[in-house]
């Protein structure tokens, strides 16, 4: 569950890990044998939005498998599949488990961020993972760190920048707009 490198803690579910291994392969064959038995049932057209639907999938896949919690020494990062948020650790009152098992870090402000990447799936519920993520960041939380940080005493929403991810859904649109085209030209 937890990376450190460079003094960075990485928080992101197992099973995430274990399906960001799986999913792309898996994807990628049933995606060219669709391909394959469609050019050969001669639905040369259909290839362009059956490419395009596979493409916006994998883009969607990467992005929910790219969320995870950044705890430096002087900021958390919480980066959900579309927003990322960031500020200074003197920001962050306290992380809490939801009723339902999602994570969520409570601000001083008043405000809440909630974690996709622990939303509080039921097999979470089951191992426990809440709780020790709860745990890690707290610990983070009460470690000495040296000097507070000036940058972030506020909170930062920004687009999650994942560029596979924006490429894959430019491709998307650009075969979908050439399965369009051809469409209406034949």
């Amino acid at each position: 569950m937890n990376k450190q490198k460079r003094e960075t803690i990485v928080l992101r579910a197992r099973s995430w890990k274990f399906l960001s291994v799986i999913l792309p392969p898996t994807l990628g064959v049933f995606g060219v044998t669709a391909l394959l038995k469609g050019l050969e049932a001669g639905g040369a057209k259909d290839f362009w939005f059956v490419a395009a639907t596979l493409l916006t999938l994998g883009a969607l896949i990467h992005r929910i498998l790219s969320a995870r919690i950044l705890l430096d020494p002087n900021t958390l990062t919480v980066i959900n599949p579309f927003f990322t948020y960031s500020c200074a650790r003197e920001c962050v009152r306290w992380p809490a488990v939801r009723d339902d098992g999602g994570l969520e870090i409570h601000l001083r402000d008043g405000r809440i961020v909630a974690s996709f990447a622990f939303g509080g799936s039921p097999i979470s519920r089951v191992v426990g993972t809440g709780p020790k993520v709860v745990g890690e960041i707290s610990s983070w939380l009460n470690t000495p760190r040296g000097e507070p940080g000036d940058e972030m005493h506020v909170l930062r929403k920004e687009w999650t920048r994942a560029i596979s991810s924006e490429l894959a859904f430019a491709l998307a649109a650009l075969f979908a707009a050439v399965g369009l085209i051809l469409r209406v030209v034949a």
